[in-house]
């Protein structure tokens, strides 16, 4: 014969309650966070940069965190969008925990302006690297991003291999 008083009962609603009410969220903040890439990264609207970012958000990809006004984003995201125009972005994946979401990235585009002092080269680039969005009250408050770039850079012809460094 199992025994369960009612408070033994009403821990486990509890428990479930949360469980439910966290996976909800991180369910929330994944569909956020591929609207903000799916809208704004992959179809250039970045109009719609306020819809997703908050106007606090912390950019942790320098050497140290700083601010990121959304026009500076904007700014950023332009510059990019102008440099790769067939610019595609795909989500292979993502994960969500608490107020976090993973996503890993697939950039793919042709460089048909400068860009990072690189161009244009003309040359299709794929870039393969993952966001770390934490978010708070549906907006995104804080970026980590790591990207593959040393693997762009030697498809633009941008790196000498090490062979023919020590022959010049």
């Amino acid at each position: 014969m199992e025994y369960r008083s009612s408070q033994t009962t009403l821990l486990t609603f509890r428990w479930e309650a949360m469980d439910n009410a966290s996976n909800s969220s991180e369910a929330l903040n994944k569909t956020r966070v591929t609207e903000f890439i799916e809208k704004v990264l992959r179809s250039g609207q970045d109009e719609l940069l306020s819809e997703y970012v908050s106007p606090t958000h912390i950019d942790h990809n320098n050497k140290s965190p700083t601010d990121q006004p959304i026009e500076d984003l904007r700014k950023h995201i332009r510059g990019f969008r102008r440099a790769y125009p067939d610019l595609e972005v795909s989500i292979d994946f993502q994960i969500a925990e608490g107020d976090m979401v993973m996503s890993r990235l697939t950039y793919v585009g042709t460089q048909t302006l400068g860009y990072l002092g690189f161009g244009p080269t003309g040359k299709r680039m794929r870039m393969v690297g993952a966001k770390i969005m934490r978010l708070s009250g549906g907006l995104i408050v804080e970026t980590w991003g790591y990207f593959n770039t040393l693997e762009a850079f030697d498809e633009f012809g941008a790196l000498r291999s090490v062979d023919s460094a020590g022959d010049s």
